[in-house]
């Protein structure tokens, strides 16, 4: 897009610009895109799903600066470093009724007119559902001056009453507090230590101790799937307190067979985040419904190998048909039968330790190894970016002082002990609980990858140049699938996608 004289320079890497950067006619188009994705807010509106981080507001200065774009009309008036707020659902109706008695563009009124009409639903909704609290507000882009993912959070005006929270937020709650790493498995550790301790339950934990050691040595990875654990109920509730969202550019793209062969896909998701919620909720599960935009499609989500040791969390993780991404367990999935899928978060823990609020930096320079996998097996590639996955913790890891003794502790332990801080259960402002900040998984458009038959191993340099050649795309489809969705879905980024080593 070209840029504008309206843009002031301070606040070039504002989410914003691109908007304020576009002609009149892209205007329009983005004034559709937002009214499309508002419609689908209110959609989830209505099964209950409110998410209360106030990126509507957001939503709201991105339509007013969009539409008065599309009027040519200045948009110097912006408040670029101000917090959103309720001066800009004046702005926006102030907007609409001169949109509605001087403007001649019909497509652009009715556009502007259905975008009022579902911020209202959805604000109502919202405001009567007893949430709002700091835990759940979103990040503002930085001031000018101001560190990159600092602790800049909106004020809020509401006051959250424990007592008046909705029994479904506290049931959200409560899955998410038993299926998150940093807390649940202290709580199965805790259950395991203490039914040893019992009388009536301790022979019954040495048969369970004589069964995990087995299995640890004969099990098969991955596990079988079993449908009704990724359907149940449970997973669904867990994704709303979020909420997680899985949005498909074309899932007519991937068929499970094309041209009488089958096909196998190799699902990269990106960024890793503290957690990977976006992951495991879109794809272990099948809360958003992955199952039924891909029917033909079976999943198999890697994860670190060590969560098959863990007692009663191991459990956990077998039932949800979890893979330990090693070479031998993606090669049984990819040469399975027709349909069969991985889904691989490849920045690993090395881009956990920089998953700063606000920002994109992605470990994947040298990350080819996902790229060699698809080539032996002549797997499709399907990139997939989170947007909000690095938001829902505040990450203290990326400091300088305190990354080298991160790097440290991961090469001693094999996966990162990240410094961070959530939210609690009963409090919003420091836990180990995640923020409710809404996470959206975009998945882009699959980039075909030949299957290798020659001689694969490192020492041929034709196979490396292959390597590169496809890493190389896809990386720029990567970016592609990003700058295609953060007008929309990234507007509270302080910053670009970067790729890093």
């Amino acid at each position: 897009m070209a840029s504008s004289d309206d843009a002031p320079a301070e606040v070039e890497d504002h989410p914003l610009c691109s908007v304020l950067a576009c002609n009149a006619e892209e205007a329009k188009e983005y004034v559709e895109r937002l009214r499309a994705e508002l419609e689908l807010r209110d959609e989830e509106v209505t099964r209950g799903i409110v998410d209360a981080s106030a990126e509507l507001l957001l939503f709201q200065r991105a339509l007013v600066c969009a539409t008065k774009r599309a009027l040519g009309e200045s948009t110097k008036d912006v408040l670029w470093d101000e917090p959103p707020s309720d001066d800009d659902t004046v702005d926006m109706l102030e907007l609409g009724k001169r949109l509605e008695s001087s403007s001649e563009d019909a497509s652009l009124k009715t556009s502007y007119a259905d975008c009022v009409k579902r911020f209202k639903s959805i604000e109502k909704s919202v405001r009567t559902s007893s949430v709002g609290s700091s835990g759940d507000r979103p990040r503002l882009p930085p001031r000018k001056g101001q560190a990159t993912g600092s602790n800049n959070f909106i004020p809020s005006k509401a006051v959250c009453n424990m007592l008046q929270v909705p029994l479904s937020r506290r049931l959200q709650t409560a899955v998410v507090l038993m299926s998150t790493f940093f807390t649940g498995l202290p709580l199965f550790l805790f259950a395991f230590f203490v039914l040893h301790l019992m009388a009536w339950t301790a022979p019954l934990m040495w048969l369970y101790d004589a069964y995990m050691i087995y299995d640890i040595f004969t099990m098969t990875i991955p596990p079988k799937q079993r449908s009704g654990f990724r359907s149940a109920t449970y997973w669904k509730v867990g994704s709303q307190y979020f909420p997680v969202r899985l949005r498909v550019e074309d899932a007519a793209c991937l068929p499970a067979v094309k041209d009488g062969q089958p096909q196998h896909y190799l699902f990269v998701y990106h960024p890793h985040g503290l957690h990977s919620f976006g992951a495991f909720f879109n794809f272990a599960t099948n809360s958003t419904g992955f199952d039924q935009i891909f029917p033909h499609l079976k999943m198999f989500v890697q994860t670190l190998p060590i969560q098959f040791k863990l007692p009663l969390w191991r459990e956990l993780v077998k039932a949800s048909a979890m893979g330990d991404a090693s070479k031998g367990c993606l090669n049984r999935v990819l040469t399975g039968p027709p349909g069969n899928s991985a889904l691989l978060v490849v920045g690993g823990a090395e881009e956990s330790l920089g998953a700063v609020p606000g920002t994109f930096d992605l470990v994947l320079k040298k990350r080819k190894g996902f790229v060699k996998i698809a080539m032996q097996n002549g797997a499709t590639l399907v990139p997939c970016f989170s947007f909000g996955e690095n938001d829902v913790y505040q990450n203290f890891s990326n400091r300088p002082s305190v990354r080298k003794w991160m790097k440290w502790l991961k090469s001693k332990l094999g996966f990162a002990v990240p410094l961070f801080q959530g939210r609690g259960i009963f409090n919003y402002t420091w836990g180990l609980l995640p923020h409710r900040r809404a996470i959206t998984t975009v998945v882009g458009k699959p980039i075909p990858v030949e299957k290798w038959t020659g001689d694969s191993s490192p020492q041929n340099p034709e196979f490396r140049k292959r390597v590169d050649e496809i890493h190389a795309q896809y990386m720029v489809e990567l970016q592609a699938l990003y700058d295609r969705h953060k007008d929309i879905l990234g507007l509270s980024r302080c910053g670009t996608l970067c790729f890093r080593s």
